[in-house]
């Protein structure tokens, strides 16, 4: 399974998947990534991770909408 890089505005994380979107998913789900930024004015969900098999920080990785790895997690776990 490939090994992706996934990063936020502060941190990062290595999480092993079958995809970019299901890793997002998997360290939501088990708790690796614990950084999920709400506005606090709408109190809704924002921002995005940065998602590469090639390392941190790489232009060419794609990016992942946070809201949309929460409601997928959350899908999981209904």
């Amino acid at each position: 399974m490939p090994k992706y890089y996934i990063q936020d505005d502060h941190e990062g994380w290595i999480i092993d998947s079958k995809n970019p979107l299901a890793a997002c998913v998997k360290g939501l789900y088990f708790g690796i990534i614990n950084s999920i930024p709400v506005d606090q004015r709408t109190y809704n969900i924002k921002g995005s991770y940065l998602v590469s098999e090639k390392g941190f920080d790489d232009e060419d990785g794609k990016i992942i909408p946070i809201k949309k790895a929460v409601r997928l997690c959350l899908k999981m776990k209904d």
